[in-house]
């Protein structure tokens, strides 16, 4: 006798798909089995209720692999799982992914000079005028040695993140005495 199919990956968001009223949500092709996949289900769990929610039913489009989840309410939390389908039967469900409903934040002022020493600076910075309808959970700091040349990269990952009060930094360990140093928020 044939398998069901394998659980499908865990869901993500496209935020350029999304809006502040909706998520497009996405998943990878599952694997299979020992018969092809006939399609997924897509299932909403509202975190404010605990209601859990069919959202899309693609029990014979194996093609689809994302669906804009639409009518949901601005700054709720939404939790979401895919199953596939095949002739056999449904998966077991995949690892549940949580998210916010909001746009990245926008209008984010460049950072401002608060103070330098030969090798460290001390930057500063306001939160952005539109928030993209949640709160700051974390900022990122990418800094370019215009000097050297060079890409911007992401500083101090582990020390900046899930920080929302942070609104200053020292960047310490600059080797480039007297160079010129960029910085994006």
């Amino acid at each position: 006798m044939a398998s069901i199919a394998a659980a499908p990956t865990t869901p993500t968001v496209n935020r350029q798909l999304s809006s502040l009223n909706s998520l497009y949500i996405q998943w990878t092709e599952g694997t299979p089995g020992d018969i092809q996949i006939d399609g997924y289900k897509l299932y909403m769990i509202e975190m404010s209720t605990g209601i859990v929610s069919l959202k899309y039913d693609g029990s014979n489009n194996e093609k689809i692999l994302g669906y804009l989840v639409q009518n949901l309410v601005q700054g709720a939390s939404y939790s979401f799982y895919v199953q596939a389908v095949n002739f056999n039967g449904i998966s077991l469900q995949s690892n549940q992914s949580q998210f916010e409903v909001c746009l990245p934040p926008k209008n984010m002022d460049s950072p401002y000079f608060i103070s330098s020493t030969k090798t460290s600076i001390t930057i500063g910075w306001t939160k952005p005028d539109d928030m993209g309808g949640c709160v700051i959970q974390s900022y990122s700091i990418l800094m370019q040695d215009m000097t050297a040349g060079g890409s911007f990269v992401e500083v101090d990952a582990a020390l900046v993140q899930n920080k929302p009060s942070l609104t200053s930094y020292t960047v310490n360990g600059l080797t480039n005495i007297g160079g010129f140093y960029q910085f994006k928020i």
